[in-house]
């Protein structure tokens, strides 16, 4: 991350005439001339001026209706005071807005992480890619799981979404300067030496040691000493930051937030030792003053209103590099250098009026993704199920609060007494087996408070099934009741549970098309962007090395969203039909038509579909290669010639029965033409039997030349 902020004004004359020669005759002016239209170059003032007033006019600015809607929302969830309560009276409160959010935040969930596999595939655009698409796929899986905190994320994305409107993300190439200490004991100048003429150490220290002598290998005494050295190292991570809501600067006239947004950001508390190991300039960032607006706005109050630690203020710190200030990243399109075109600047800056702008640099995308469960078309904020469920709580809460004031009244009801009459101590006194002292009887009558019908308990009911049409929570997601099951066909089961799916399953879908491919696709791009050198990790217990050098940076992502239960086994049946068939498709010969991978891929949706262990843990991917062909079998191929054999013999044997028969009926004319046949019978059996002999012997020639060639291949 540059350090200083620099400002281009394009009025170079000879940077003008280079780049004329570049675009020629036919094409458009890279730079359309100042007189149209105003354009030209912006200066420093006009560039802070234009930041200020976005900043300003965002939606996420200060007492904005949607900091509003949220902050309600918050306090319905945390189940706050409603605002309407009676000292004396109830004050219980339903927690419909907790668990609508609750119960289906973990469809969400397991929509993302249930199905055992990727989060994102990238398919490849042209052939020979596709070795190149697997890798990205298993390279940025692995990177936002196990390198991002991936579940963290998503979680709070999801939640903050179901509970907020709209949750977000920023995935970004995090890059500072990482300062340690390290000390070297009994070095002699030698030593010290090598070790200053490391650029990134800075001596910090040097302790002689008294009386102690160091013997070189020349026999000449040298000093010993203790260094200790600061060494800089420079690192460099993918990073994705969960941003609250408050924090969040959009513009009013957009509907999207993409790289095409004209102005969007958010706001990060942030030291000012952090700035510094960014790279920033330390004489700058120390004279920086807060802003505390953000640490007081009502959003940023109500979400830690419970936390003891709430507000703080580090302003009267001794240590300057521990003061804390809210910094505002910004992705704003500007033509700063009055070509006529407004690239996309990252800009860094503290304060939103009076800013002071610490880096300003033209970049390839904007890192916001943000997720709303319930998108309204033509508006970027659209609702989520907590805003359908607030009303809901405020009268069912208002409704269950009248029910227990009635039995309270019941149980504790008011009394009528004649004053002077009666011992109102022992009336007050409410003990159970009390006595209350009266001077005649009948002092004391109960004033009589009518018991509720059952109205209140079928409202509550009414309400309920009204809340279930809104927000598709039902009591079937929950577990269906032993009645209801009692009369039910597994059929119909099924379908009342996929049914009542199916608003959650809407919800699931728009997280995977919207805020989670948009983020899959952000880190793919800063993957291929800044990873400059091949690394290596552990993916299925094998170690593989993956450089996303070679990746091409237009592969399409996909995502793959997790099943309801119904869709599930609807989707197992038909993965078990496709089995069947390629079974038979195998037994038939037609191996052309089913492949190794065809295989592979069967197995790998099941193992989606289990969600047991990691993608690739039972099965392994076969490649690309075609079916193995079949080696003879020199033993079957041995035993096919004996049993030929046999038969031969077996046939001589009836024939030689059926000579003799005929000898024994016939004349001696008869006996010597059948003698003479028998003898031409023994001559071609002989034949055969030799002939036979002869494969079978070189049969078993060739499989034991072919075992001995194995196996010196093998050593």
């Amino acid at each position: 991350m540059a350090a200083g902020m620099g400002y281009q004004n394009g009025s170079d004359p000879m940077l003008q005439q280079v780049l004329l020669a570049q675009n020629g005759d036919n094409q458009a002016p890279s730079q359309p001339a100042h007189s149209i239209g105003g354009i030209r170059p912006l200066s420093e003032q006009e560039i802070k001026g234009a930041v200020e007033k976005e900043i300003v006019d965002s939606l996420g600015a200060y007492g904005s209706s949607i900091h509003e809607q949220r902050r309600v929302n918050i306090r319905r969830y945390l189940g706050k005071a409603l605002g309407n309560e009676v000292e004396g009276q109830s004050q219980a409160q339903m927690s419909t807005v907790a668990d609508t959010v609750e119960w289906i935040l973990p469809s969400v969930m397991k929509s993302v992480f249930g199905a055992g596999s990727n989060i994102w595939d990238f398919a490849p655009t042209k052939p020979g890619e596709e070795f190149a698409a697997e890798q990205a796929s298993d390279s940025v899986n692995h990177v936002f799981i196990h390198e991002c905190n991936g579940y963290e994320k998503i979680h709070s994305m999801a939640k903050t979404g179901l509970l907020e409107k709209r949750g977000y993300l920023a995935a970004y190439y995090d890059e500072r300067y990482e300062p340690q200490s390290e000390t070297y004991r009994g070095l002699t100048d030698e030593w010290i030496g090598l070790l200053m003429s490391d650029p990134n150490l800075e001596v910090t220290a040097l302790e002689k040691h008294d009386g102690e002598i160091h013997i070189n290998q020349m026999g000449i005494p040298e000093e010993v000493f203790d260094v200790t050295v600061k060494r800089t190292t420079k690192r460099g991570q993918i990073r994705v930051d969960a941003i609250a809501p408050e924090h969040m600067l959009l513009p009013r006239r957009e509907t999207e937030l993409n790289d095409e947004t004209r102005f969007s950001g958010y706001r990060k508390k942030m030291t000012v030792s952090e700035l510094i190991s960014l790279g920033y300039d330390p004489n700058v960032v120390s004279l920086l003053q807060p802003d505390s607006r953000a640490e007081f706005s009502d959003g940023h109050i109500e979400r830690l209103y419970d936390e003891n630690a709430f507000p703080t203020n580090t302003q009267d710190r001794t240590d300057g590099a521990s003061r804390e200030l809210w910094v505002n990243f910004i992705w704003m399109r500007l033509d700063e250098d009055g070509d006529g075109y407004a690239e996309l600047r990252n800009i860094v800056c503290v304060g939103d009026s009076g800013i002071t702008i610490l880096e300003d640099r033209e970049v390839s995308h904007n890192p916001l993704v943000s997720f709303c469960p319930i998108p309204m078309p033509h508006k970027f904020f659209g609702t989520c199920p907590a805003d359908q469920a607030v009303d809901l709580q405020v009268i069912e809460s208002t409704v269950l609060r009248q029910i227990l004031d009635n039995m309270y009244r019941i149980n504790n009801g008011r009394y009528a007494a004649v004053e002077g009459q009666v011992n109102m101590k022992d009336l007050v006194e409410n003990k159970a087996g009390g006595i209350v002292r009266m001077s005649a009887p009948g002092m004391v009558q109960p004033l009589t408070t009518p018991a509720l019908p059952g109205t209140g308990f079928e409202v509550l009911n009414f309400m309920k099934s009204v809340g279930e049409r809104r927000t598709g929570v039902s009591s079937w997601q929950q577990g269906p009741d032993a009645a209801d099951m009692k009369y039910q066909t597994s059929g119909a089961v099924s379908n009342v549970a996929t049914a009542s799916e199916s608003r959650t399953s809407l919800i699931n879908r728009i997280f995977a098309e919207t805020g989670l491919k948009e983020l899959g696709k952000k880190i793919f791009q800063l993957m291929c962007e800044n990873y400059t050198q091949p690394f290596t990790f552990l993916l299925r217990g094998q170690w593989v090395q993956c450089d996303p050098r070679s990746w091409n940076a237009g592969m399409s992502c996909t995502v793959e969203s997790g099943q309801g239960v119904g869709e599930t086994e609807a989707k197992m049946g038909k993965l078990m039909a496709v089995k069947e068939f390629q079974k038979e498709m195998l037994s038939a010969g037609l191996r052309n038509m089913v492949t190794p991978r065809n295989l592979h891929n069967t197995a790998k949706e099941f193992e989606k579909l289990i969600g047991i262990g990691a993608p690739g843990y039972f099965f392994t991917h076969p490649g690309d290669e075609p079916w193995p062909q079949p080696q003879p079998d020199f033993g079957e191929q041995v035993k096919f010639k004996e049993s030929d054999r046999r038969a031969l013999e077996d046939q001589n044997q009836d024939n030689q029965a059926t000579l003799s028969l005929a000898v024994q009926s016939s004349s001696n004319d008869t006996m010597e033409r059948y003698r003479y046949a028998e003898l031409a019978h023994k001559e071609r059996m002989e034949s055969a039997r030799l002939q036979n002999q002869q494969e079978v012997a070189k049969i078993q020639i060739e499989g034991q030349i072919r075992s001995a060639m194995q196996n010196r291949q093998q050593a």
